[in-house]
């Protein structure tokens, strides 16, 4: 995308930016760090789980001016931070058209890969987070996962051909639902 083209794109008038794919130790220190280099930031925090502050492997930037956002997404996007590429985009608006979204992934094969995951999960539609949940010691898949669609018609498509069903791989089938979010 030239930089014209970035002028002219209806969602460049956000200051706001996800990051995802973010290494598991990433500290929030270090994440402002990296995105300050481009300009003033308001908010820079990494999502966490509130009881155990586990990361979820992502995090939200919210610049001072829509030019730095920009050029943050050019200059970071696809960037190598320790063994992970960051994603650098656009966040989403909140509210209704992200509601039930994230569908909560069990029985998968215990040698499931990201690119596994996409092949399973991708044709149902675009998926914008994923996580493959790791044993802590071994860091081996424990055969649960979070996969998160654009839309939520995209979410539902997926639990209707994929629940119940033996993937490819796979010794039994898969329960794939709504995941809890995390408010309630």
């Amino acid at each position: 995308m030239e930089s014209d083209d970035l002028m002219n794109d209806p969602r460049a008038s956000n200051t706001n930016l996800i990051v995802n794919y973010l290494p598991q130790d990433m500290t929030d220190r270090e994440l402002y760090a990296l995105f300050r280099a481009i300009g003033p930031i308001n908010t820079c925090r990494i999502m966490r789980d509130y009881k155990t502050g586990y990361s979820f492997g992502y995090a939200f930037v919210d610049f001072t001016s829509e030019m730095d956002s920009q050029r943050a997404i050019k200059v970071l996007n696809g960037i190598t931070v320790r063994n992970k590429r960051l994603k650098v985009s656009y966040a989403r608006p909140g509210g209704e058209s992200i509601k039930d979204t994230n569908l909560y992934v069990t029985n998968l094969p215990r040698t499931i890969t990201d690119d596994q995951l996409d092949t399973i999960f991708g044709k149902y539609g675009s998926i914008v987070q994923k996580n493959i949940l790791r044993d802590k010691l071994t860091g081996r898949p424990r055969g649960v996962a979070f996969v998160r669609y654009n839309k939520r018609e995209e979410a539902q498509e997926a639990i209707s051909a994929l629940n119940n069903v033996i993937p490819e791989g796979g010794s039994q089938p898969l329960s794939v639902r709504l995941a809890e979010e995390h408010g309630k």
